[in-house]
């Protein structure tokens, strides 16, 4: 049976709180007395299927200041890429891959470990397909407004431009991942990492490329859902050593806890991470440069010279704010 993770979105809206109670899943369970071994402290959360946004987290009291602290060794950075076991293969490919690849390659090679790999717990949890747009076929892609689909193409077209860069620069990778690399592997990876990564800056010395890309994946953590309503502080504190989430905002025993992934609109949700809101606060309609053109009787002369400076890259929005 495939596991649906947080991209597996039905919203609507609902008074009654419905949630089934994953405490008692056998991968959660594990994830959970591991990291619990390893300093991880939860008293306040527990994960829960909701009917409405599937599966999330719940709050088993009341919350109203911290929501949830994963000590740094939880959490999953190009430092601890090269304390792996591909460490040695990105020692020697200095400067050659990107953070996001190289955290692709990570779950690739720790994933073909098994229970071999000390992330086991936490990769097990992982959905094994997502609802993004690497994952969604010609009939569903069909169905898209023209500028979102050119959008969907875009996006798809540099994720396999990335594999196609990893597979060019491996060379002996498939000796690390003890198999080679393919696109079925990648397209799992990188979607994980898009759906559910942090941003957090991380020093890995020179051996990677500076792409201002601090990205993280943190377990656990990443079974909080996206709400545009959410109201929270996030980042490293160094005097704890740990990543931590205040909410500025209360909540009651049972109620869903939320994240927000920022003010994005449904196109850019969809877009990223596989779900839409019907009554989202902030929405934007985006409208084609030729649209606009002929809506204001712009004439060729000046929407030449608005070509030659790059507006028409820019797509006018309207925004709604409810």
């Amino acid at each position: 049976m495939v596991r649906k993770g947080r991209t597996w979105r039905k919203r609507y809206s609902t008074k009654e709180r419905l949630f089934k109670n994953l405490a008692l899943d056998n991968d959660i369970i594990s994830l959970s007395i591991w990291m619990q071994s390893r300093g991880f402290r939860n008293k306040s959360l527990v994960p829960a299927v909701f009917q409405n946004t599937g599966r999330g987290i719940m709050a088993r009291k009341r919350i109203t200041d911290i929501i949830i602290q994963v000590p740094e060794g939880l959490i999953i950075t190009t430092r601890t890429i090269l304390k792996s076991g591909l460490g040695p293969f990105f020692r020697k490919k200095a400067r050659q891959f990107s953070s996001l690849e190289a955290l692709c390659l990570f779950l690739i090679y720790e994933r073909s470990l098994g229970d071999e790999s000390i992330w086991h717990f936490y990769i097990r949890t992982l959905p094994e397909e997502y609802s993004i747009p690497t994952y969604w076929t010609e009939e569903e892609l069909d169905i898209l407004p023209k500028s979102l689909r050119s959008k969907v193409n875009t996006e798809v077209k540099q994720v396999q431009r990335l594999y196609e860069r990893c597979l060019r620069l491996g060379g002996n990778l498939s000796t690390f991942l003890r198999a080679d690399l393919t696109w079925n592997d990648f397209k799992w990876a990188w979607s994980a990492i898009n759906t559910r990564c942090i941003y957090m800056k991380t020093y890995s010395g020179d051996y990677f490329l500076d792409d201002t890309n601090h990205l993280a994946l943190i377990p656990y953590l990443d079974l909080l859902n996206h709400s545009d309503s959410a109201m929270i502080e996030a980042g490293f504190n160094k005097d704890k050593n740990c990543y931590e989430i205040k909410t500025l905002k209360t909540y009651n025993k049972y109620d869903q806890v939320f994240i927000s992934y920022g003010s994005h609109a449904n196109a850019k949700l969809l877009l990223e991470y596989g779900f839409v809101i019907p009554s989202i606060q902030f929405d934007a309609v985006e409208f084609d440069f030729n649209f606009i053109k002929g809506m204001f009787d712009i004439d060729d002369e000046l929407f030449e010279r608005l070509t030659r400076e790059g507006f028409n890259e820019l797509v006018p929005v309207i925004k709604r704010i409810s």
